[in-house]
């Protein structure tokens, strides 16, 4: 019997020094270093830690650049402008400009409420005025808002990058986006003021517009009413405001 019990012992200690033999060997391939270019032991605690990492930043890079795409305006092939009287001029500031100036145009709002082709009637009627009554060489803004409470639609005046006629001494410097209406006893609609918002940061996202950007009233760098009371108080509750033009 205790030759028996000395044989089971000595095969138990073979069974299990080959299984520890095992065990190390598929550690080994298993485990590989940093040296060789893979993955540390660090990432082998959480295997998609990179990928789950790189998708965040995909994701992100995706959504903005959706953003980008999805912000459409009416062109001006599209609500029929007339061309330019003059060779455009062209902004040069590296970086985007530094000034976001808000206007109204002080004209009924009702053609843009009723649709988008009153409302690019009433845009062409704007650039009349400015070409032919005011003598200047287009419509002076780089782009008018209108819309009612279930829509909006963006005009495209002068483009992001051609110096507008909206606010002497810092049209090369600016931006000019006029909201179609009279706003000084009314708010404009919601998907306007939705869509000015877009608007701005969708320049800022693509280098027309400085980050750290300034938004104004027309009023803070003229005597005038623009652009209304109402809208004019809503904009100083905006980020970027401020009080004083430099």
């Amino acid at each position: 019997m205790p030759r028996i019990v000395a044989l089971a012992n000595l095969l138990l200690s073979l069974m299990l020094l080959v299984y520890l033999d095992i065990m190390l060997l598929d550690g080994a391939r298993a485990a590989p270093t940093a040296a060789n270019g893979t993955k540390s032991s660090s990432a082998l605690l959480n295997p998609n830690a990179e990928s789950t990492s790189t998708h965040i930043v995909s994701s992100g890079a995706d959504s903005s650049n959706k953003a980008k795409l999805n912000l459409k305006w009416t062109s001006r092939s599209a609500w029929q402008a007339a061309p330019p009287l003059h060779t455009p001029t062209h902004t040069t500031l590296p970086g985007g400009v530094s000034y976001v100036i808000i206007h109204h145009t002080a004209t009924p709002a009702s053609a843009c409420r009723r649709n988008a082709n009153a409302c690019a009637a009433t845009v062409r009627a704007i650039q009349r005025n400015h070409q032919q009554q005011r003598g200047w060489d287009d419509v002076g803004y780089n782009f008018l808002i209108g819309g009612s409470d279930e829509r909006a639609e963006i005009y495209e005046g002068r483009g992001f990058d051609v110096v507008g006629a909206h606010a002497v001494g810092y049209n090369s410097r600016s931006v000019g986006i006029a909201l179609i209406g009279d706003w000084t006893d009314d708010l404009p609609p919601l998907p306007v003021l939705e869509k000015l918002q877009q608007l701005i940061t969708y320049g800022t996202q693509m280098g027309h517009i400085q980050r750290d950007y300034v938004l104004l009233g027309h009023r803070q760098v003229k005597s005038t009413d623009c652009p209304g009371n109402r809208l004019y108080n809503t904009l100083k509750e905006w980020p970027h405001y401020k009080q004083h033009a430099a």
